[in-house]
């Protein structure tokens, strides 16, 4: 018989996790039956290997992982970048620009080895409380910096980000896209 699909990818949140941030026991066992029927399955998230890996542990997850939105691919174990789509330093600098000129902390996620940062955030302005919350809870070493220029490793940038409503983003997103 063969399997109903060659691969199986899943994301993390709103997919394997539940409201708690847990992978069920019902998906653990439906991963493994996925599996052990011939069907591999893949984790994608937007999340960094580092912020998924509870998750992954819970699934006992030893594939590669396509983390940070497709822009790294990491091993599923331990976290080593297989490939990484890092950003051009002037894309990165022109929307740190727009989001700092829109009076937001911007979030480098960066792709670096594990005794490094996860994420710079650039600007003098307080995190978001999500921020907050999130780095704790995912334990993620960040870095305060000024100014962009002050990032001490720009090769590693592989996602711009900030944590904000959607109102309060949609004049930097027509910048942006201008």
């Amino acid at each position: 018989m063969h399997a109903p699909c060659s691969l199986l990818v899943l994301d993390l949140d709103g997919t394997l996790l539940d409201a708690r941030g847990r992978v069920s026991s019902r998906n653990v066992a439906a991963v493994a039956a996925a599996e052990a029927a011939g069907v591999p399955v893949v984790v994608a998230s937007g999340r960094s290997w580092h912020e998924s890996r509870a998750a992954l542990g819970q699934l006992g997850y030893r594939r590669p992982m396509v983390a940070a939105g497709g822009s790294v691919l990491s091993d599923g174990a331990t976290g080593r970048s297989l490939v990484r789509f890092g950003m051009s330093m002037s894309l990165v600098h022109d929307v740190v620009g727009s989001l700092l000129r829109h009076r937001h902390p911007v979030l480098l996620l960066k792709d670096a080895p594990s005794e490094r940062d996860h994420y710079i955030v650039v600007g003098d302005l307080p995190l978001d409380p999500a921020s907050e919350w999130w780095f704790k809870t995912f334990g993620v070493r960040y870095q305060r910096v000024t100014n962009v220029l002050d990032d001490p490793h720009p090769e590693d940038t592989v996602r711009v980000g900030v944590v904000a409503t959607g109102s309060m983003l949609s004049a930097i997103a027509e910048e942006v896209r201008g």
